[in-house]
Protein backbone atom coordinates (compact mmCIF):
# COMPACT_ATOMS: atom_id res chain seq x y z
CA UNK A 1 0.00 0.00 0.00
CA UNK A 2 0.77 2.95 -1.23
CA UNK A 3 0.80 6.46 0.72
CA UNK A 4 0.59 10.28 -0.29
CA UNK A 5 1.72 13.37 1.88
CA UNK A 6 1.09 16.58 1.74
CA UNK A 7 4.11 18.96 3.10
CA UNK A 8 4.69 22.59 3.16
CA UNK A 9 7.92 23.97 0.76
CA UNK A 10 9.77 24.44 3.51
CA UNK A 11 9.68 20.72 4.92
CA UNK A 12 7.24 21.49 7.77
CA UNK A 13 3.21 20.37 8.57
CA UNK A 14 3.72 17.11 6.87
CA UNK A 15 0.16 15.30 6.92
CA UNK A 16 -0.96 12.17 5.37
CA UNK A 17 -3.71 12.02 3.28
CA UNK A 18 -6.64 9.25 2.85
CA UNK A 19 -6.65 8.78 -0.64
CA UNK A 20 -9.76 6.60 -2.02
CA UNK A 21 -7.62 3.47 -3.26
CA UNK A 22 -4.34 1.76 -2.65
CA UNK A 23 -3.30 3.04 -5.65
CA UNK A 24 -1.94 6.89 -4.14
CA UNK A 25 -0.56 8.69 -7.26
CA UNK A 26 -2.42 12.30 -8.39
CA UNK A 27 -1.63 15.72 -9.49
CA UNK A 28 -3.10 19.08 -7.56
CA UNK A 29 -5.06 21.44 -9.56
CA UNK A 30 -3.25 23.99 -10.84
CA UNK A 31 -5.25 26.66 -8.25
CA UNK A 32 -4.20 24.29 -5.37
CA UNK A 33 -7.95 23.74 -4.47
CA UNK A 34 -8.25 19.96 -5.43
CA UNK A 35 -6.15 16.76 -5.70
CA UNK A 36 -7.11 14.15 -9.08
CA UNK A 37 -6.28 10.78 -7.88
CA UNK A 38 -6.78 7.05 -8.75
CA UNK A 39 -9.36 5.71 -7.53
CA UNK A 40 -11.51 2.21 -8.29
CA UNK A 41 -15.19 2.39 -9.22
CA UNK A 42 -18.02 0.36 -7.53
CA UNK A 43 -18.11 -1.28 -10.51
CA UNK A 44 -14.18 -2.75 -10.76
CA UNK A 45 -12.61 0.00 -13.47
CA UNK A 46 -10.13 2.42 -12.53
CA UNK A 47 -11.45 5.74 -12.67
CA UNK A 48 -10.70 9.52 -11.06
CA UNK A 49 -11.58 11.14 -7.51
CA UNK A 50 -11.15 14.54 -6.74
CA UNK A 51 -10.22 15.16 -3.59
CA UNK A 52 -10.32 18.52 -1.06
CA UNK A 53 -7.07 19.29 0.45
CA UNK A 54 -8.14 17.26 4.01
CA UNK A 55 -8.46 14.41 1.98
CA UNK A 56 -12.40 14.37 1.67
CA UNK A 57 -13.35 12.98 -1.74
CA UNK A 58 -15.47 15.91 -3.05
CA UNK A 59 -16.50 13.69 -6.13
CA UNK A 60 -15.65 10.38 -8.41
CA UNK A 61 -15.74 11.05 -12.34
CA UNK A 62 -17.80 9.29 -14.49
CA UNK A 63 -16.92 7.84 -17.26
CA UNK A 64 -19.04 8.45 -20.31
CA UNK A 65 -17.39 4.98 -21.93
CA UNK A 66 -18.62 1.83 -19.61
CA UNK A 67 -15.66 0.23 -20.94
CA UNK A 68 -12.98 2.18 -20.54
CA UNK A 69 -10.75 2.73 -17.70
CA UNK A 70 -9.67 6.48 -17.51
CA UNK A 71 -7.10 7.96 -15.29
CA UNK A 72 -7.31 11.59 -15.16
CA UNK A 73 -4.55 13.53 -12.75
CA UNK A 74 -3.15 16.01 -15.42
CA UNK A 75 -4.88 19.48 -14.67
CA UNK A 76 -5.18 21.65 -17.71
CA UNK A 77 -4.09 25.52 -17.22
CA UNK A 78 -7.20 26.67 -16.41
CA UNK A 79 -8.44 23.76 -14.18
CA UNK A 80 -11.88 23.29 -16.61
CA UNK A 81 -10.13 19.77 -18.20
CA UNK A 82 -8.18 16.66 -16.85
CA UNK A 83 -5.74 14.94 -19.45
CA UNK A 84 -6.46 11.03 -18.65
CA UNK A 85 -4.78 7.89 -19.64
CA UNK A 86 -7.60 5.00 -21.04
CA UNK A 87 -7.10 1.62 -21.82
CA UNK A 88 -9.27 -1.05 -22.04
CA UNK A 89 -7.27 -4.37 -21.28
CA UNK A 90 -9.55 -6.48 -23.46
CA UNK A 91 -9.84 -3.79 -26.47
CA UNK A 92 -6.14 -1.99 -26.71
CA UNK A 93 -7.30 -0.12 -29.56
CA UNK A 94 -9.41 2.04 -27.20
CA UNK A 95 -5.55 2.77 -25.33
CA UNK A 96 -4.65 6.56 -25.46
CA UNK A 97 -5.15 9.74 -24.28
CA UNK A 98 -8.79 11.35 -23.61
CA UNK A 99 -9.46 15.08 -22.42
CA UNK A 100 -12.63 15.39 -20.13
CA UNK A 101 -14.41 17.71 -18.10
CA UNK A 102 -12.92 18.23 -14.27
CA UNK A 103 -16.51 19.01 -12.81
CA UNK A 104 -18.25 15.74 -13.90
CA UNK A 105 -16.13 13.14 -16.23
CA UNK A 106 -18.28 14.59 -19.18
CA UNK A 107 -17.43 15.82 -22.80
CA UNK A 108 -14.90 12.84 -23.56
CA UNK A 109 -12.89 13.83 -26.19
CA UNK A 110 -9.51 11.19 -27.57
CA UNK A 111 -6.40 13.13 -28.09
CA UNK A 112 -4.19 10.39 -29.08
CA UNK A 113 -4.42 6.69 -30.40
CA UNK A 114 -1.71 4.44 -28.96
CA UNK A 115 -0.27 1.75 -31.07
CA UNK A 116 -0.92 -2.45 -30.55
CA UNK A 117 0.88 -3.27 -26.97
CA UNK A 118 1.49 0.59 -25.30
CA UNK A 119 0.03 3.04 -23.62
CA UNK A 120 0.11 7.14 -23.74
CA UNK A 121 0.60 8.30 -19.80
CA UNK A 122 -0.05 11.92 -19.58
CA UNK A 123 2.78 14.15 -18.46
CA UNK A 124 1.18 17.77 -18.48
CA UNK A 125 -0.43 20.33 -20.68
CA UNK A 126 1.64 23.18 -22.51
CA UNK A 127 1.17 27.03 -20.34
CA UNK A 128 -0.96 27.99 -23.19
CA UNK A 129 -3.38 24.36 -23.01
CA UNK A 130 -2.50 24.07 -26.90
CA UNK A 131 -0.83 21.08 -26.15
CA UNK A 132 -0.12 17.66 -24.55
CA UNK A 133 3.40 15.92 -23.48
CA UNK A 134 3.17 12.41 -22.93
CA UNK A 135 4.88 9.44 -22.59
CA UNK A 136 4.20 6.28 -24.77
CA UNK A 137 5.49 2.76 -23.74
CA UNK A 138 5.03 -0.76 -22.73
CA UNK A 139 3.47 -0.52 -19.38
CA UNK A 140 5.35 1.98 -17.65
CA UNK A 141 8.84 1.18 -19.11
CA UNK A 142 11.39 4.29 -20.07
CA UNK A 143 10.61 5.17 -23.18
CA UNK A 144 10.39 8.43 -25.70
CA UNK A 145 8.10 11.48 -24.99
CA UNK A 146 6.03 12.78 -27.37
CA UNK A 147 4.17 15.90 -28.15
CA UNK A 148 0.63 16.14 -29.49
CA UNK A 149 -1.85 19.11 -30.38
CA UNK A 150 -4.82 19.00 -28.05
CA UNK A 151 -7.23 19.80 -30.83
CA UNK A 152 -6.03 16.89 -32.74
CA UNK A 153 -3.17 15.99 -35.04
CA UNK A 154 -0.07 13.35 -35.53
CA UNK A 155 2.19 13.11 -32.46
CA UNK A 156 5.51 13.45 -32.68
CA UNK A 157 8.33 12.63 -30.21
CA UNK A 158 10.96 14.92 -28.63
CA UNK A 159 13.72 12.97 -29.25
CA UNK A 160 14.33 9.10 -29.31
CA UNK A 161 15.89 8.97 -25.81
CA UNK A 162 14.06 6.75 -22.99
CA UNK A 163 12.56 8.85 -20.15
CA UNK A 164 11.24 7.47 -16.55
CA UNK A 165 8.80 10.56 -16.42
CA UNK A 166 5.99 11.28 -18.79
CA UNK A 167 7.69 14.76 -18.44
CA UNK A 168 6.37 18.64 -17.09
CA UNK A 169 6.43 21.77 -19.01
CA UNK A 170 8.46 24.57 -17.28
CA UNK A 171 6.75 27.60 -17.32
CA UNK A 172 7.89 29.69 -20.40
CA UNK A 173 6.70 26.42 -22.01
CA UNK A 174 9.73 26.20 -23.59
CA UNK A 175 11.51 23.24 -21.79
CA UNK A 176 10.59 20.20 -20.21
CA UNK A 177 11.15 18.41 -16.90
CA UNK A 178 11.26 14.74 -16.90
CA UNK A 179 14.23 12.02 -15.39
CA UNK A 180 16.29 9.38 -16.85
CA UNK A 181 18.53 7.22 -15.01
CA UNK A 182 17.31 8.68 -11.66
CA UNK A 183 18.68 12.20 -12.78
CA UNK A 184 16.12 15.13 -13.81
CA UNK A 185 16.63 16.19 -17.29
CA UNK A 186 15.60 19.42 -19.15
CA UNK A 187 14.51 19.34 -22.78
CA UNK A 188 14.45 22.01 -24.97
CA UNK A 189 11.46 22.25 -27.16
Amino acid sequence: FLSAHLIRPDGTGEVELRPPSSEASGRWSRDGTHLAMVTILDDGRVGTAILLPDSTVERVLEIPDPTLNLVCTVWSPDDERLACEGFNDDDQSQNGVYSVRAADGGDLIRVTTAPEGKNDIPGDYSPDGRQLIFKRTTGEADAPLMLVDIEGGEPRPLNESAYEDPGRFLPAGDSVLTSAGGRLVFLDL
